[in-house]
């Protein structure tokens, strides 16, 4: 039994194992699958058909079975193969009467789309005939269509003022049966004045997913409508650009296929201009006319026209260049350049009027307005090109395209004279100083005048006791600059007793509590301490310099110059920051108010004290440089010459000198001596200094007891 079982168990395994496998094969040849299909029926002996695939990949494999079952070969003698990334096309002539078969596998493609379709026998239009129009502009017209297969066809009559019918409009449509006449009426109700017109009539039928079809052109002939004058142009649109003061004409949405040309008569203010012909073309029916300076109101009107003249009554638009009663306009800064990062419009009555609005590339937006006011614009903190538009009434368009320039930066307004506060006996007094070149300046709300490059000399008048001023710089974004200031002016030259500058609280902690301090003295401060370190780094390498190599005096130099920067650096620093720190007080901004030149002279120090930091800076890293140079230098440098030259003669000098003092006779008093050798002190190689009565060598320059010149 247990024999049994085990048997029957591996009879289990065998049958699955043989399922999968077969499952394997079949999914294998599904993904290979070859399959027949009839692709065509020849109905005649020695016929020629057409098979033609497309395909998305290209790892197909085709052939072909003629009626006989017989494989053909692909670019035979009878059967052209042409295959490109995506399509096959086959052509088969002299093909045998019978069912044609496509053998194919479609490898990846999930589908193939097949066609296959005969030659068919050309069709042939003739016998067209044209009547006399009736009373509704009907003209009758008949024609013949015939085709050796018998079939019927379908036909469309159209009229265009091309030969070749690139221009055309379909009048009638209609079935009819192959050689049999064909009579219909073409209706020309709606059809203009036209010189040369031209009928085409097309017959065609479908087969095999194919249309086969048949043309005739008629001899051109001309036409003129009996219903009188034609009606104007359904419409035009008018796009008015505010910036640039011009319009463009546009028609191309409304034009008739008959017009040729048009006309656009203008008049500006009641002035008729020149009218402008322009001639259609591909690149669109829009003209741009330019209008005059401080144009009020436009009448534009429009005709169109063709070889024979008028084929349209005028149409006429008024366009409004400023507001109007009761309608909705809109104002724009008179500047591109702002100070503000929104762009601020004006309107009036407006009634849910729709404003579209585009920056730079962004996406257009629309906005509504009602009422009048102040719309504001976001257009950032840097330049952007900025696009407002919205239509009128009539279709009419208003646009403003502009570069709108952000600038929040006042321009710069300075007063060369200490005047706040003075008093005087001078009924006049000269302010001078200097703006930005385009800026307006004015004085006490009066636009004064100044030179091209923006300096200023302005005589003011003073009366009587105090005179307040204000003087305000203004530039092309609105950004403004002050000044003001009071000057008393009194004949005696003494301020009353009302009057007190009171200037003296205002101060940064610094020396006397002036706004300089002790700043004024900060180029002096800074002259005497550079003066000192480099004299006390010249003693340090010149005292036993002969003692040393050059990489130890490079060193010595180095860190006392390095050592002294540092001081100075963190000194300065320390006075800097505290500057600073002033300057974002009120005190310092009441002074800035009250007194612009003082706090002008304190900006000033300010920057002298930045800049000095920098030039420490400089002596830092320098002395630095010296000083690793000495220590990282694996080579002892030697002394350059002309200071060894000058070393040795300081050294000679000096023993020259020690042996001097060390002579008995230079240990008498110089009494002594000068009593002794009163007659005789110029003699021999002795001289006596004529200052202190010290012997000297006659050849000694200075006198070793007082130091004196010896001569």
């Amino acid at each position: 039994m247990s024999k049994n079982h085990i048997s029957l168990k591996g009879l289990g395994f065998l049958i699955v194992f043989v399922m999968c496998c077969t499952l394997m094969l079949f999914s294998i040849d599904v993904c290979a699958e070859v399959k027949e299909k009839n692709v065509y029926y020849m109905d005649k002996e020695g016929g020629t058909f057409y098979i033609s695939m497309m395909y998305e990949k290209s790892d197909i494999k085709l052939a072909l079975k003629d009626p006989d079952d017989n494989e053909v070969q692909l670019n035979s003698a009878n059967v052209e193969y042409v295959q490109s990334e995506s399509t096959v096309f086959i052509i088969v002539k002299n093909a045998k009467r019978g069912q044609w078969k496509l053998i194919y596998d479609k490898g990846s493609n999930d589908e193939l789309l097949v066609q296959a379709y005969a030659e068919e026998e050309p069709m042939v239009i003739d016998s067209l005939k044209f009547g006399s129009m009736d009373a509704d502009n009907n003209l009758p017209v008949s024609f013949r269509v015939t085709q050796p297969d018998g079939r019927n066809f379908n036909y469309e009559i159209r009229i265009g003022t091309y030969e070749n019918m690139d221009d055309y409009r379909v009048l009638k449509k209609g079935y009819g049966y192959e050689g049999e006449i064909t009579e219909t009426e073409v209706p020309l109700k709606d059809v203009n004045t036209y010189d040369k017109y031209y009928f085409q009539i097309i017959a065609y039928y479908d087969r095999d997913n194919m249309r086969y079809m048949e043309t005739l052109v008629s001899d051109p002939f001309s036409y003129t409508n009996p219903d009188g004058a034609p009606d104007a142009i359904e419409d035009f649109k008018v796009t008015v650009d505010m910036i640039t003061n011009s319009i463009d004409v546009d028609i191309s949405e409304y034009v008739p296929w008959e017009a040729k040309s048009y006309c656009i008569n203008i008049k500006e203010d009641g002035a008729e201009q020149d009218p402008v012909i322009v001639i259609r073309s591909d690149g669109g029916d829009v003209t741009n006319i330019q209008l005059k300076d401080g144009t009020k109101i436009v009448e534009c009107s429009v005709t169109l026209q063709n070889d024979a003249g008028r084929i349209s009554a005028p149409l006429t638009k008024t366009v409004y260049l400023t507001g109007r009663q009761g309608q909705f306009w809109m104002n724009l800064p008179e500047s591109d350049t702002i100070n503000s990062t929104n762009y601020t419009i004006s309107y009036e009555n407006a009634l849910d009027q729709a404003v579209y609005t585009k920056i730079d590339d962004k996406r257009e937006e629309e906005i509504v307005l009602n009422g009048g006011g102040k719309h504001l614009i976001p257009v950032g903190d840097t330049s952007a090109q900025l696009r407002i538009s919205y239509q009128a009434d009539d279709n009419i368009w208003y646009v403003y395209d502009t570069i709108v320039t952000v600038d929040v930066i006042p321009p710069e307004l300075k007063i060369y004279e200490a005047l706040n506060g003075i008093v005087t006996d001078d009924k006049n007094i000269v302010l001078t100083g200097k703006t930005d070149a385009d800026a307006v300046l004015t004085v006490n709300g009066n636009e004064t005048e100044k030179n091209e490059d923006g300096s200023f000399s302005l005589e003011l008048d003073l009366a009587d006791g105090l005179n307040n001023f204000d003087i305000k710089s203004t530039d092309g974004a609105g950004n403004i600059s002050t000044y003001a200031f009071a000057i008393t002016y009194s004949k005696d030259g003494q301020a009353p007793t009302d009057v007190d500058a009171d200037l003296d609280d205002l101060g940064d902690g610094s020396s006397k509590g002036k706004a300089g301090g002790f700043g004024k003295w900060l180029w002096l401060v800074a002259l005497i301490f550079i003066v000192a370190m480099v004299i006390t780094t010249f003693l340090v390498i010149f005292i036993g310099i002969k003692k040393r190599t050059l990489n130890q005096n490079m060193f010595r130099g180095g860190v006392v110059t390095c050592s002294f920067a540092i001081v100075g650096f963190i000194a300065d620093l320390i006075y800097y920051i505290t500057r600073r720190s002033f300057q974002n007080s009120e005190k310092y901004i009441d002074l800035s108010a009250t007194n612009i030149h003082e706090a002008y002279s304190y900006l000033s120090i300010t920057r002298l004290s930045g800049w000095l930091l920098v030039l420490l800076i400089l002596f830092i890293l320098a002395s630095a440089g010296v000083i690793l140079f000495a220590k990282l230098s694996g080579r002892k440098l030697g002394m350059p010459g002309f200071i060894k030259n000058a070393t040795d003669k300081a050294t000679q000098k000096a023993a020259e000198w020690k042996k001097q003092r060390e002579e008995p006779w230079n240990m008498q008093t110089p009494e002594a001596w000068s009593e002794q050798n009163h007659n005789d002190s110029t003699e021999g190689d002795w001289k006596i200094c004529k200052h202190c009565g010290a012997k000297n060598r006659k050849a000694a320059k200075f006198c070793i007891k007082c130091g004196k010149p010896s001569d």
